[in-house]
């Protein structure tokens, strides 16, 4: 259900972010590749950041890309 959520690309940004992060730590190299894969088909910069930051274990860049996407959340409830 995760995977699903990472790789629709109907899903909510943040939704798909938060799945891909829910799964980092089960990642093994095949993971990695699936969702490097899944991030090169992301249209939100934020979003492809997140998926490829993820896939990196790269937490720093990982934060900056929820920080990005925190006020598009703001904005849809808005």
């Amino acid at each position: 259900q995760l995977w699903e959520a990472v790789e629709d690309p109907q899903a909510h940004a943040a939704q798909r972010a938060g799945a891909a992060i829910a799964l980092s730590p089960s990642l093994d190299d095949a993971g990695r590749t699936r969702l490097r894969i899944a991030a090169e088909g992301v249209a939100t910069p934020e979003v492809r950041i997140a998926l490829e930051a993820v896939a990196r274990s790269d937490e720093e860049a990982l934060l900056e890309a929820v920080e990005q996407l925190a006020p598009r959340r703001r904005e849809a409830r808005g």
